[in-house]
């Protein structure tokens, strides 16, 4: 398939609307991978059961997914992570976990989907440490170790007894301060004492008002417990540490598992939003067979508002190698066109597409795609040689396994000289048993498609009084 083929028939721009039904960056890139397969039998019976499974439950969320890319980056680099974005690829991982653990109780009815999921490494010990050791809040608890819980201990033992102490100095020496209170100073408490009374107080100054009415003091019988409470808070930072580090390595032993989650739930949001897509839009899965024909029953181009949009019918291949679309200018032959080729790559892709079930999809190893445009002679004669050479490239992959969409064949440039470059094209793409849709408005090559065994004849029309092709 040429690079812009699929351009020419939109496709990026119906994955922008499938897209937006995908809860995460990295289910949203999966989708910009996904491209047309000779063989998605599996991926398209997947995405059938989810959209089952949606129509009767509604689609299971994912949680975090977003955040823990994120995060699995940190710890690839060796970056210890915090209690927090621990505590959020717990939940992340739980919400895996959940699932799996739902695909597993339906696998009788949804035995693809848990196909897929069936190989999900657990985490459950990382997950009950985490919880263990932190709370919602995403703080590290008290019980995470012994260490930790005698260090806590300790602690609001001694802040109780500072606070006490703090209290009774003020209580006692309210002529020497400027206000009656203490205040907190990197962990240690210090006094608002006057400028004039500084003397009368032994210990150390740590601040000076920018007034200088006052000083800041940490009284030297507070130096003691307010080292004792740095040393305590020091080893509990270390603890903590030690705690963080300890968690880390339940993920840095298992980041390949890790990532197996990651790329699992980054494929299950495809999946989903595939589904959903389907789902809001009326579409259906139609699996593409080897051989045969395309057959479109009333579909309708996903671009198009489902208040304007016109159903088109419409079937090539089979014992007619091709389909030529004729009519007036804005009459639905380039929309029917880019359906035709939009669907087939579409479905082959494994993306539901909007018509009746009853539709059928051939298999194509390529899609070879010219979309013309409607200019008088003067305007085209600066992109016909362009076209043509497109086309000419076009010609030289086209074979028995390729769908060929040429629009508005033979235009820009002299009728008569474009109607028999048309047909000759036509003639062609016959021998080489390529299967083609070419629209066109030249008459010579109307009448030609209908004296053709080969080649079907399709008309379009344009309504003048609603604007809008019949």
């Amino acid at each position: 398939m040429m690079r812009d083929d699929l351009e020419l028939l939109d496709f990026p721009k119906v994955m922008d609307q499938i897209k937006k039904y995908a809860y995460s960056s990295m289910g949203r890139e999966l989708l910009d991978s996904f491209r047309p397969v000779l063989f998605p039998w599996d991926e398209l019976k997947r995405l059938e059961e989810m959209i089952d499974y949606i129509n009767k439950e509604g689609a299971p969320p994912i949680e975090g997914i977003e955040e823990v890319e994120n995060i699995f980056k940190k710890l690839e680099s060796g970056s210890l992570v915090d209690p927090p974005e621990l505590l959020r690829i717990a939940y992340f991982l739980e919400s895996s976990q959940r699932l799996r653990d739902i695909f597993f109780s339906e696998k009788d009815e949804y035995p693809k989907i848990w196909e897929r999921f069936s190989n999900l490494p657990s985490f459950d010990h990382f997950i009950g440490e985490v919880k263990r050791c932190i709370s919602e809040d995403g703080e590290i608890v008290d019980d995470a170790s012994p260490k930790l819980r005698d260090l806590r201990i300790r602690k609001r033992s001694l802040q109780k007894t500072l606070k006490k102490k703090a209290e009774e100095y003020i209580n006692k020496n309210r002529m020497l301060l400027q206000e009656d209170i203490y205040v907190l100073r990197d962990g240690r408490y210090l006094f608002p004492v006057k400028s004039s009374m500084k003397g009368k107080v032994r210990g150390i100054v740590h601040h000076v008002s920018s007034s200088g009415a006052t000083v800041f003091i940490e009284p030297e019988e507070f130096v003691f417990l307010n080292n004792d409470m740095r040393f305590i808070e020091e080893e509990e930072r270390g603890e903590i540490s030690r705690i963080l580090r300890k968690l880390s390595r339940l993920l840095t032993d298992r980041l390949k598992d890790l990532k197996l989650v990651l790329d699992a739930m980054a494929y299950y949001d495809t999946l989903q939003a595939r589904a959903r897509f389907a789902k809001e839009n009326e579409a259906v899965v139609i699996h593409p067979k080897t051989g045969g024909k395309i057959k479109l029953v009333n579909a309708r181009h996903p671009l198009i508002p489902k208040e304007t949009v016109v159903p088109i019918t419409v079937e090539v291949g089979g014992r007619s190698k091709g389909l030529v679309i004729t009519g007036p200018n804005m009459g639905g032959k380039t929309v029917t066109l880019k359906t035709i080729g939009l669907f087939t790559a579409m479905a082959m892709a494994g993306f539901p597409v909007l018509c009746d079930p009853s539709s059928e999809i051939r298999i194509f190893s390529k899609i070879l795609v010219d979309i013309g445009e409607e200019q008088d002679i003067e305007q085209s004669l600066s992109t016909f040689s362009s076209h043509m050479k497109r086309i000419a490239a076009i010609m030289e992959e086209a074979d028995e396994d390729s769908l060929v969409l040429l629009d508005e064949l033979g235009s820009g440039t002299d009728p008569v000289e474009g109607s028999a470059l048309a047909m000759a094209l036509i003639e062609e793409l016959i021998e080489r048993g390529a299967t083609f849709v070419v629209t066109t408005h030249l008459t010579p090559v109307k009448i030609f498609a209908m004296n053709n065994q080969y080649v079907l004849n399709a008309s379009m029309e344009f309504d003048p009084e609603t604007l809008s092709p019949t």
